[in-house]
């Protein structure tokens, strides 16, 4: 979803001029906006978007020229478990803050290198992607004792037993066991 912030700018409502200086009263705006995407893209896999509660956004003017934007994200992915593979139901939640300065020279090279702002216009979606990507979790179980999958087979281990043999030696044996080896060769 993109966002026209022209009117809120230096001629938006709330704005008027005097005589011998600019002056200009704090206007909020609220909107209310849902993200169009519906799954979550990343490097590490493509996530599902399970539920997303509409985002109630509050723009604020703070200066000529600049504004805030605020809001708190309530949003689910689905993420896969990190030992079974099953999808896990993650609730991200998040608070947004943005302050935006169209009207400073200087600030301009900074504002073009906002990914989710085209001169007066923010897209949403842009603005959220790496907001949710720094609040991914850095684990993701689907229980706490998961028992993962089977490294032979790849059943997932807490449907049940597989039967694959799940030996491990230790491998501070190895050199014995290459003794033996030798030993029983000869």
């Amino acid at each position: 979803m993109k966002l026209d912030l022209t009117k809120h700018l230096s001629d938006g409502p709330g704005r008027r001029n005097s005589h011998d200086d600019y002056q200009m009263k704090k206007v909020e705006q609220k909107y209310t906006v849902l993200p169009e995407f519906k799954i979550f893209k990343t490097n590490y896999g493509e996530y599902e978007v399970l539920h997303c509660e509409p985002i109630e956004l509050k723009l604020t003017n703070s200066g000529s020229n600049k504004l805030h934007i605020a809001g708190e994200v309530h949003l689910t992915l689905g993420i896969p478990c990190d030992r079974c593979l099953s999808d896990v139901s993650c609730p991200i939640c998040f608070e947004i803050s943005n302050d935006l300065d169209f009207g400073d020279s200087d600030n301009k090279e900074d504002m073009e290198d906002l990914p989710f702002v085209d001169g007066h216009i923010i897209d949403i979606d842009e603005m959220l992607y790496p907001e949710i990507f720094m609040n991914l979790p850095s684990k993701v179980l689907c229980k706490d004792d998961c028992k993962g999958i089977c490294r032979e087979c790849g059943k997932n281990l807490n449907q049940g037993e597989c039967g694959c043999d799940t030996f491990v030696a230790d491998p501070r044996m190895a050199v014995i066991n290459d003794v033996f080896k030798n030993f029983r060769n000869n």
